[in-house]
């Protein structure tokens, strides 16, 4: 992951420091502006991040920014983790519960990553299954891995996993697909090559070394 820990950090400390300002009593990441997790160092940050499996941070902006996009369409959230961003945008979360999965957990373990532990209102449900149950008009998802496709991907592509969705049959059953991600991170997913709009803003907020290269990528049809 490429986090530097000096001798003088405390990393204990850090994470439970970090908790108590920005977790409320139920384990959600409370709704606060950008400069607020921008306020620490970076490495602090994506130490804090690791540690209690977060990827994309909901800020105060980024919330509100999705709210105006979403306006009265229906919304769902897949792959929503933790239930952070859905939760605050008060729409329908899904995941797969794929970090829950033994293997998957086991896996994890070795690498040093932290699973992520969905909360009772995230629904168990695959994206496309909780797509076609639901039928939303705008699908969100926050730092998704893509479907692993054999015969094209290389072992150990770090954007795709054999548990990932095939995001060309979400483009296929909503009117827009808003993904919330990193350039360098998600470089790799293969409707990137289909026509859609990319935005950046300073405050996206995310576990990436490089910061700069946070944005939103929105399909719409």
């Amino acid at each position: 992951m490429g986090i530097t820990v000096f001798e003088d950090f405390n990393v204990g400390e850090i994470i439970s420091d970090l908790s108590s300002r920005w977790l409320d009593q139920d384990g959600h990441i409370k709704l606060l502006p950008a400069i607020e997790f921008q306020s620490v160092p970076l490495d602090h940050l994506r130490l804090w991040c690791h540690s209690t499996a977060r990827y994309g941070i909901p800020t105060l902006e980024l919330v509100q920014w999705l709210k105006n996009r979403i306006g009265t369409l229906k919304a769902l959230e897949i792959g929503a983790g933790n239930a952070d961003l859905g939760y605050h945008l008060g729409i329908t979360m899904t995941d797969s519960y794929v970090q829950r999965k033994a293997e998957v957990k086991l896996l994890y373990e070795l690498t040093g990553q932290v699973p992520t532990q969905p909360l009772p209102e995230v629904l168990k449900l695959h994206a496309m299954d909780a797509i076609k149950k639901f039928k939303p008009q705008v699908v969100i998802a926050s730092w998704i891995t893509r479907k692993f496709i054999q015969g094209k991907d290389t072992e150990g592509v770090s954007e795709a996993s054999i548990y990932g969705p095939i995001e060309e049959k979400i483009l296929e059953n909503c009117q827009c697909y808003i993904h919330i991600g990193n350039y360098n991170i998600h470089r790799g997913k293969t409707i990137l090559n289909r026509r859609h709009s990319g935005f950046t803003f300073p405050w996206l907020v995310s576990r990436a070394k490089d910061q700069q290269q946070n944005v939103i990528h929105v399909w719409e049809r």
